[in-house]
């Protein structure tokens, strides 16, 4: 499941950056997500620590994927927050621009916010799509 995944992907940054503190706090509602938009939820979560390590220099990352309910409609919901140097100086890099297409495409919204000192944030929500019977089958 999207849980067990996430919890290994974390693990292994923790494994192999030990001075970065990270914390995951996840929803185990999600767990009824879809397979497509939980292979997007977990590349979002990949790209946002890779780009931690590779640019932020920080020394703690908080990453969150919940389950939010916006007017009604239930949204799969990321927040990835480091502490790092922040401020992009030159626009969206190509993962940035990557991790807003894959939401959009989904039809749900993306931000991605840096200043100077004050590190990153990538916010993201997508539309919660329940697996169907023949994907539970099938798992």
């Amino acid at each position: 499941g999207l849980g067990a995944t996430l919890t290994d992907l974390v693990s292994e940054y923790r494994r192999r950056h030990s001075g970065l503190h990270i914390t995951l706090d996840y929803d185990d509602n999600l767990e009824l997500l879809s397979h497509e938009v939980a292979i997007h939820v977990y590349r979002i979560v990949q790209e946002c620590l890779t780009n931690v390590i590779r640019h932020a220099r920080a020394e703690r990352v908080n990453v969150a994927v919940v389950l939010s309910d916006l007017n009604a409609d239930r949204q799969v919901a990321i927040h990835i927050e480091d502490n790092g140097i922040g401020g992009e100086s030159e626009g969206e890099g190509f993962g940035v621009r990557a991790m807003r297409e894959r939401v959009e495409n989904l039809g749900g919204r993306f931000s991605f916010e840096s200043e100077p000192g004050q590190g990153a944030t990538v916010k993201a929500s997508m539309p919660f799509v329940e697996k169907q019977q023949y994907e539970t089958k099938r798992d």
